[in-house]
């Protein structure tokens, strides 16, 4: 038996927008920003290119026979400068979004501004994804290597090597998930501090993030049907389909402006669904095993 509520750690993020409708907001209003700056990057620095990829994809679609990887690259060449930006500004914005989430569950009280801060919760959230980007990317190194290899010996072989590698991914992401929680309470990075508080805990911790992973798939689902309505509504079935990224003016019409700001604030759902099961799990073991479990369990 799992010493934790799966079913209230699946579902804490319904809970959280239920208690906290001021700060679900201050979300919907930060996930909207979130997509103009992103999206005024993007188009700033490569909207002739993105355009050009737009119609690439829409020409592969219908005639995957006559693809140009050449014409790809040269493409997507252009629109590598444009994610460099994008790359430290999501990471940094990815970093207050985790300290908010965070915050929300383990310290309810501190609900001004939507519980977003900036300050040293942010900058070790910021130094902890950057580390498992870095572990990650280690691994998947590793990876390549070795399924490269195994290629070499035997086809058969590197699918087996994939498939474990998976599975390896999974296992890695469960037993450091609690690391984003376990960084927060205790003002200290900590990557590898939640390796031992999800010890034995593995497939609770699983079925708690498979339950919410589900709750985000039909939170994602209705949120894209009623977009797709207000879409046809505000240009008809054509408005959003053409994307003349050239320009931020060419790009904004009314009916992205308004499926943008709709599917902005529909997202902000998403991010209570998707980070706060963490640190309920992570709470609910330090309040059972007080607050030094990890070393408890060391």
């Amino acid at each position: 038996m799992a010493d934790f509520s799966v079913q209230d750690a699946a579902f804490t993020g319904f809970r959280v927008a239920r208690e906290h409708p001021r700060a679900l907001l201050v979300w919907a209003a930060a996930s909207v920003i979130l997509q103009l700056v992103i999206q005024s990057v993007l188009i700033g620095m490569a909207g002739p290119a993105m355009t050009q990829l737009t119609a690439f994809f829409a020409s592969a679609a219908t005639d995957p026979g006559h693809v140009d990887m050449q014409k790809f690259m040269s493409v997507y060449e252009g629109i590598l400068p444009a994610y460099l930006v994008i790359l430290p500004i999501s990471l940094a914005l990815g970093a207050v979004v985790s300290a908010a989430m965070n915050r929300v569950v383990l310290r309810p009280a501190e609900e001004r501004f939507g519980y977003f801060r900036l300050g040293g919760d942010e900058l070790r959230q910021l130094g902890l994804a950057v580390l498992l980007g870095l572990l990650f990317f280690a691994g998947g190194t590793v990876f390549t290597i070795v399924t490269g290899l195994l290629a070499a010996v035997a086809k058969p072989l590197a699918a087996l090597g994939a498939l474990a590698a998976v599975c390896a991914v999974i296992f890695v992401f469960v037993r450091l998930s609690l690391a984003s929680a376990l960084t927060f309470q205790t003002a200290k990075v900590n990557l590898f501090g939640s390796w031992a508080l999800t010890r034995g805990r593995f497939w609770s911790i699983l079925g708690t993030y498979l339950i919410a992973g589900v709750m985000v798939i039909v939170v994602s689902l209705l949120s894209g049907i009623v977009i797709g309505v207000i879409a046809l509504l505000a240009g008809g079935a054509g408005a959003l389909a053409h994307q003349d990224m050239s320009s931020l003016g060419a790009y904004m019409t009314p009916a992205r402006i308004v499926t943008l700001i709709v599917s902005g604030a529909l997202g902000a759902l998403l991010w209570p669904l998707m980070y706060t099961p963490a640190p309920t799990i992570y709470q609910q073991l330090s309040s059972r095993f007080g607050a030094g479990a990890a070393d408890a369990f060391s």
